[in-house]
């Protein structure tokens, strides 16, 4: 094998383990958001499973991104594809561990689901973090500036959802039979917020791959 086709399978290999783990991740916070309506403890078991499957898997990606660093000759761009890939991997696997604590917050509180109402901005941002997240790694994959900025827009639409769903919490506190409820409700809003904010990372690496500048979006 040439060195041109050792270089070509390596990035290759860089960009499919990507893929790979932004499927399972995109697995994993599809199914904690199913958990917020129906508290289904084999659900959240594989929950579990499925984060430790992904913490594997970043660390293998991130260290074959390591070696082909070491070991290849990479134009700027691609230095800039595999460190890239390398940070991507970690929010994706940070995206996972907030999905997890979705899935034990739920086991922990098995009647949460009682709170429907109190949920609804929550169920909104469930929709709207795994939306972010997909299409960040979508951006970073084409190097679509345009869709980059149009995901990191959405930080604020989660931002709202999370202050509606802490007034929902204040306003809902002398109902003594939720309030018991209200500090999980408030730690899984939370939870997708922050996916929202690993998903803008995930896009300023996009900006950085197309156009050598790393940023800071203005949500």
């Amino acid at each position: 094998m040439s060195a041109n086709q050792t270089l070509e399978l390596s990035l290759f290999n860089v960009r499919q383990g990507l893929i790979e783990l932004a499927a399972l991740t995109d697995k994993i916070t599809l199914a904690s958001a199913a958990l917020l309506t129906s508290v289904d403890s084999d659900l959240a078991q594989r929950v579990n499973m499925g984060d430790s499957s992904i913490n594997q898997h970043r660390f293998d990606l991130e260290e074959y991104c390591y070696r082909v660093l070491q070991t290849q000759t990479l134009s700027d761009r691609q230095v800039r594809e595999v460190v890239g890939t390398a940070k991507v991997a970690t929010n994706l696997e940070r995206v996972a561990d907030y999905a997890a604590d979705v899935g034990y917050q739920m086991v922990r509180q098995p009647h949460l689901k009682e709170a429907i109402s109190l949920l609804t901005p929550t169920l909104q941002m469930a929709e709207i973090a795994q939306e972010m997240v997909k299409q960040s790694v979508e951006a970073f994959l084409t190097s679509d500036e345009t869709l980059a900025e149009s995901v990191v827009r959405r930080d604020r639409e989660l931002e709202d959802l999370n202050e509606q769903a802490l007034l929902n919490v204040v306003e809902s506190y002398p109902r003594d039979h939720l309030a018991e409820h209200l500090p999980f409700i408030a730690t899984i809003a939370r939870d997708y917020l922050r996916m929202g904010e690993r998903a803008s990372n995930i896009c300023e690496r996009a900006i950085y791959i197309a156009t050598g500048e790393l940023k800071e979006f203005r949500r």
